[in-house]
C-alpha cells in the first residue's frame, strides 16, 4: 500500500503533468495578431551619410565624416539642402541626393515639401581617402616638422653593429654554456690520481 507522503507525491505530479498540458494546448490555440507599421502621410524619412572606402559615416549635429560627397536618403516629394544658409540643392521624386563639399566645418539644414526642416550644426567633413590624417594635417598644419625617417648610410651602420654584436654575444653564451657541461661532466666521470 502507498503511503500518505507517496500518494500526495503522486498527486502533485500529475497536477503539475496536467497544467503543463493544458497552458500548452491554450498557447497553441491563441492565433498571433501581425499590423502593418502606422502609415505617416505627412511625414516623410530624410537622413544623411558619407563614405571613405568601406566605411560609412551617418550625419548628425556635431559630427565628423570622411568624404566629401555627402548622400541624402529620402522618402519625400522634394527637398532643399541649404549649407551655411546658402541655398545647394534640391530633389523632385529621387530617393537619393548627392552633393559635394570641400573640408571644412558646415550648417546643414534640411527642408522638406511639408516644411518638415532638419538642423545639422558643426557638421566636420574630412577628405575621403585612406591617407587623409597626413595629407590633412600638412594642409591644416603646415608649420609642424616631423623628422621620422633617418639617413641610409646610418640605418646600414647600426644593422651592422647590431650584427656584429649578435655574434659576439652568441659567441660568448655558447663558450660558456660548452665549457660549464664539459666541466661537469669531467668532474662526476674522471677520478685523479695524486701521487706525492
Amino acid at each position: 500500500m502507498e503511503t500518505k507522503k507517496e500518494s500526495k507525491k503522486n498527486t502533485y505530479g500529475s497536477v503539475f503533468g496536467i497544467s503543463v498540458i493544458l497552458g500548452v494546448l491554450l498557447l497553441s490555440s491563441l492565433n498571433t495578431i501581425q499590423a502593418e507599421p502606422p502609415i505617416q502621410e505627412n511625414d516623410c524619412l530624410i537622413y544623411g551619410y558619407t563614405s571613405s572606402g568601406e566605411h560609412y559615416f551617418l550625419m548628425r549635429t556635431g559630427s565628423s565624416m570622411f568624404g566629401t560627397n555627402i548622400t541624402f536618403v529620402n522618402d519625400c516629394q522634394n527637398i532643399d539642402v541649404y549649407v551655411n544658409g546658402n541655398y545647394t540643392a534640391s530633389s523632385f521624386n529621387s530617393s537619393e541626393l548627392k552633393i559635394n563639399l570641400e573640408p571644412g566645418v558646415y550648417d546643414i539644414s534640411i527642408i522638406s515639401e511639408n516644411n518638415r526642416s532638419l538642423f545639422f550644426n558643426n557638421i566636420t567633413v574630412y577628405p575621403n581617402a585612406l591617407t587623409w590624417v597626413n595629407d590633412y594635417n600638412d594642409w591644416k598644419y603646415p608649420k609642424i616638422n616631423i623628422e621620422e625617417y633617418i639617413s641610409m648610410t646610418s640605418a646600414i651602420a647600426k644593422e651592422n653593429w647590431a650584427s656584429i654584436l649578435s655574434i659576439v654575444i652568441v659567441f660568448v653564451l655558447v663558450t660558456f654554456v660548452y665549457w660549464n657541461l664539459i666541466n661537469s661532466y669531467v668532474d662526476r666521470n674522471f677520478i685523479e690520481e695524486v701521487k706525492k
